[in-house]
């Protein structure tokens, strides 16, 4: 009930669908748990927000095009604790292009490619810190 009240979902003039206070009201609800007592259920698992968080650790090699597949150490990891714990993944991929995200999709690609530019540029002053943190965006 509280996440109905508390979290809204509007369409913007471009269809942009957005859930406002979304994480917010999941946060209210939500309960902090050790994953054993998940053992035997079934969970899906985005790839994609995996293999993000798995690029993280490898930044600077993929940014610089050196060859390398660290990023999925991170998801072996994942899938290896979800396994100890006799957990059912059902790990889904993205499919098609929905148009409705299509401004959306737009803007986060302009905006790794700036981040990834202005990391190059910190990357070649020795500012390395800086270059992690635009890499990590």
């Amino acid at each position: 009930m509280g996440l109905v009240s508390s979290a809204s979902i509007t369409l913007s003039d471009r269809d942009n669908i957005r859930i406002k206070g979304l994480l917010k009201a999941l946060d209210e609800v939500g309960d902090s748990s050790h994953i054993r007592k998940f053992r035997g259920k079934s969970c899906a698992v985005d790839a994609s927000c995996w293999l993000h968080r798995g690029a993280i650790g490898c930044c600077f090699d993929l940014v610089m095009g050196k060859p390398t597949v660290k990023y999925l150490d991170y998801c072996k990891r994942m899938i290896h604790m979800l396994s100890f714990f006799d957990i059912k993944m059902i790990i889904v991929f993205d499919g098609s292009s929905l148009p409705l995200k299509a401004e959306e999709h737009s803007r986060r690609r302009k905006t790794r490619e700036d981040s990834t530019n202005l990391a190059k540029k910190y990357l070649k002053q020795g500012r390395t810190d800086e270059a992690y943190n635009m890499l990590k965006r």
